[in-house]
């Protein structure tokens, strides 16, 4: 999982800012307006995929179903991008470091576990 909370919310944010809704997450977490978004908003269906899988690792409130919800919505480097950071998270915070890294780099090689 996450070395710490702060290291949490930077990839989060990263990963939100793949689709220019790094604004929807602050370094306490995520805004009111997430929040509402995550019941109803006027996202795409690719930026409310990615919305409610920044809940899911924030605090599993993003009931996000991989084959249903992922697949179908996400285009091909976001997907990329969502599956190696969950990948990262479960290798661990070290993992995280790298993929965090690797972001603000722009490069998305496979995390080392």
């Amino acid at each position: 999982m996450f070395k710490t909370e702060a290291q949490q919310l930077q990839a989060i944010r990263l990963l939100l800012s793949s689709l220019g809704l790094q604004y929807l997450w602050t370094a306490r977490g995520p805004t009111e307006q997430a929040s509402k978004f995550l019941e109803s908003s006027p996202l795409s269906s690719g930026e409310q995929i990615l919305l409610r899988c920044a809940f899911d690792l924030w605090n599993g409130a993003g009931k996000v179903l991989l084959c249903g919800d992922i697949l179908g919505a996400l285009d091909p480097a976001r997907t990329q991008k969502l599956l190696l950071f969950v990948m990262a998270v479960n290798c661990g915070g070290s993992a995280v470091d790298e993929w965090i890294a690797r972001q603000q780099r722009k490069e998305g090689d496979l995390p080392t576990c």
